[in-house]
């Protein structure tokens, strides 16, 4: 469990009320505001002021936070907290390529596929370096 803050929370987020005992989910998200339903089906909707109090008070944990698609995907966390564009970002396309997915082959569904998607990239880079080698031995 961690602490929550307004501005980290998403929808999708579960929330553990200790007060209440109960968890909830954040359905919705606007600037100001926030709307978590509750079990019973009790959708209420919190300010930020409201929110940050009875967070502040240690009332609230979050749970589970939901893993953001575009930012944070779930298949690409290495097990020592680093993401596989935090290994990739200073490489090559190609070179990148493959690191990402042998990286994320266990983790994204269809393992033997992103095995062979790597050895493509690995292939084309090995025929890149092959060709500039070639290219520079010629020029001398």
């Amino acid at each position: 469990m961690s602490e929550l803050k307004f501005e980290n929370i998403k929808i999708g987020d579960r929330i553990y009320d200790f007060t209440d005992s109960e968890t909830g989910t954040v359905t919705r998200k606007v600037d100001s505001y926030l709307h978590i339903e509750w079990p019973k089906g009790h959708d209420v909707k919190y300010s930020i002021e409201q929110f940050d109090r009875d967070s502040n008070r240690g009332n609230w944990y979050l749970l589970e936070e939901t893993p953001d698609p575009v930012t944070a995907p779930s298949h690409y966390n290495l097990p020592n907290g680093l993401q596989v564009i935090d290994l990739t970002k200073n490489e090559s396309f190609l070179r990148g390529n493959v690191l990402k997915y042998v990286f994320r082959a266990p983790h994204k569904g269809n393992e033997l596929e992103d095995l062979l998607k790597a050895r493509q990239y690995l292939n084309w880079e090995i025929e890149r370096v092959e060709k500039e080698s070639k290219d520079s031995q010629e020029e001398r």
